[in-house]
């Protein structure tokens, strides 16, 4: 066995396993760390104001950038297909592994540098299968005729992108935004748009990595729905900005479920 073939034979198996899933989920737990002190009990607060501060914000005016960059190569990815699959990887790669570190870091006033350990471990599981995936060569965004059933994930993918919020979490449909502002580099804004392109081409894809970047998806995505809707009602916009990364997280999930030759019969 070659070593493209024993590196595949290893994403499948973890992908196949229970206790691989509630490993994940557990490293929630890791606890974060604060340059000051912190109660377990405030873990949360922590972790709301590094969010509120992350470290990614020093990209800021490389958003546009980063944008555009991503909608040429998913245009090209729609015209030249497998031609352009391997430098499509190669950029949602680079764009998940800056969000893993940087997102999940921040300078906060009450805890001063903090990091959310837990959140980047986990999210670089995510980044770890796609690097993997650099040598297995599994994606091939190319097949025939799609069935318009699977654009169903278009609108939500539409809407992570465009992320319309304004500085206080209130809605805002500036169009502007589409382009400008840090949806690209938001991990539960960038995941569901992503799950959404690989669902299109599915089976054409890598099956593991999908089923782990939806899986991790459908954690974040819950968490949000909770956190959103139940326990900060208050902010219910993000809520709703946060139900792409829900709906499309767990749709990838079942889908790496159906065998091939089922799903293809019924296209």
């Amino acid at each position: 066995m070659d070593k493209k073939n024993k590196l595949e034979s290893i994403t499948v198996y973890l992908t196949k396993k229970w206790w691989f899933y509630l490993l994940i989920a557990l490293l929630f737990f890791v606890p974060s760390y604060s340059a000051k002190p912190v109660n377990p009990q405030e873990t949360s607060l922590l972790i709301v104001e590094v969010l509120k501060n992350p470290l990614i914000h020093i990209f800021e005016t490389a958003y546009p950038i980063l944008k555009a960059l991503f909608i040429i190569l998913l245009i090209l990815l729609i015209i030249l297909q497998d031609k352009i699959s391997y430098f499509f990887t190669i950029y949602i790669t680079i764009l998940l592994f800056i969000i893993s570190i940087f997102q999940n870091m921040g300078t906060t006033e009450t805890y001063g540098f903090s990091v959310i350990t837990g959140n980047i471990v986990i999210q670089m599981i995510v980044v770890i299968f796609l690097v993997l995936e650099l040598f297995i060569k599994k994606n091939r965004f190319s097949t025939g005729a799609r069935p318009l059933w699977k654009w169903w994930v278009a609108p939500f993918a539409v809407l992570a992108f465009w992320m319309p919020m304004g500085t206080s979490g209130e809605p805002n449909f500036n169009l502007l935004y589409f382009f400008t502002n840090e949806s690209i580099l938001t991990y539960c804004m960038l995941t569901p748009v992503i799950i959404a392109i690989f669902t299109i081409y599915f089976p054409n894809v890598n099956i593991p990595v999908l089923r782990i970047m939806s899986y991790v998806g459908f954690l974040f995505g819950i968490m949000n729905m909770l956190t959103w809707f139940v326990f900060d009602p208050s902010m219910w916009w993000i809520g709703v900005l946060h139900i792409p990364l829900f709906v499309i997280s767990i749709y990838g999930f079942v889908l790496t479920f159906l065998k091939k030759k089922i799903y293809l019969k019924n296209t």
